[in-house]
Formats: structure tokens, C-alpha cells, sequence
């Protein structure tokens, strides 16, 4: 989140992040907490409760 403003000077302004997000910078950030939020639950263990009702839709890989 401190990068953003370099994040977007290096990939450029994403014209459907200023549309639906209020712009690219907010759009950066909010990528950025969601990946913090994912990481966070993997790392305690929560992910699998979270992620697993949604295996009887792709299958369990048998």
C-alpha cells in the first residue's frame, strides 16, 4: 500500500480501476489488503475453512 503511487507510474493507469474503484491508486490498494487478508488466513489456517464449501463445485480431484 505505501507503493502505489510507483505501482501505477509502472504499469500505468487502468481506466476500469478509475471507473469502478475511484481510481487506479485505490484500486492498487484494495488488491493489495485483499492479498494481506488471503495471506493472513492461509497463514493461521483459515483459508481451508473458508475455501473448502466451494470443492463440491470444482470436485475433490478423485
Amino acid at each position: 500500500m505505501k507503493y502505489a503511487y510507483q505501482i501505477e507510474q509502472w504499469t500505468g493507469r487502468l481506466e476500469w480501476g478509475d471507473k469502478y474503484f475511484g481510481g487506479t491508486n485505490n484500486y492498487i490498494k484494495i488488491v493489495g489488503l485483499v492479498f494481506v487478508i488471503i495471506s493472513l488466513l492461509y497463514l493461521f489456517g483459515a483459508f481451508q475453512l473458508i475455501v473448502s464449501p466451494l470443492g463440491q463445485f470444482f470436485g475433490t480431484g478423485e
